[in-house]
């Protein structure tokens, strides 16, 4: 007999591990018009696209945070996760007809991602929702809605509420161990 995890075993998991501070929520496109040298047709958006735009934005916020100098030396992305939630998508993309994306099945919702972030102690949270909010509009398929509040109660569990399939792919950072959140890294810019 193969066990499952539940929500509650992956939020038992990762809220010790992340220690999130941070929570927002990002509406996403649902498609964008793209061109390719001869004609325009609307990309639909999709778990994959998704997935590697929040990677991006991770990597940019990253950098905002830690400077340019630290991510050239270490590479080290902001303690984070997220999860993606909306509705289905039936619409043509370049002549292919793409059914209802597997992910996640809520109808009329539009898609958004919940992201859990470990803010670190030295930049005040008013500065860190500037960086969060101006990264979030700089991306191809994010739309300019974004909520940044302190996190309160239980956001690793209201992010999970589809399931632990809905996790990013590439969205899991962990902090430093041994690396204290309080202080900047002396090498930060």
């Amino acid at each position: 007999m193969t066990l499952i995890a539940s929500i509650n075993d992956y939020r038992d998991w990762i809220n010790p591990n992340l220690r999130p501070n941070v929570y927002a929520v990002g509406t996403l496109k649902q498609r964008r018009q793209c061109h390719d040298g001869a004609i325009a047709y609307q990309m639909v958006g999709n778990y994959d696209r998704y997935d590697q735009m929040y990677s991006q934005f991770i990597r940019r916020l990253s950098i905002a945070t830690y400077g340019r100098k630290h991510w050239r030396r270490y590479r080290e992305l902001l303690p984070n996760c997220a999860s993606l939630e909306g509705g289905t998508i039936s619409s043509y993309s370049k002549g292919r007809r793409h059914g209802i994306d597997p992910h996640s099945a809520k109808e009329g919702i539009r898609f958004h991602i919940n992201m859990c972030f470990q803010r670190p102690g030295w930049i005040p949270f008013e500065q860190f929702k500037i960086e969060v909010v101006r990264t979030w509009t700089g991306m191809d398929w994010a739309l300019p809605n974004i909520v940044v509040g302190i996190s309160s109660g239980d956001c690793v569990a209201y992010s999970l509420k589809e399931g632990p399939q809905t996790l990013l792919a590439n969205s899991m950072s962990w902090p430093l161990s041994g690396a204290s959140s309080a202080t900047p890294n002396s090498s930060a810019c």
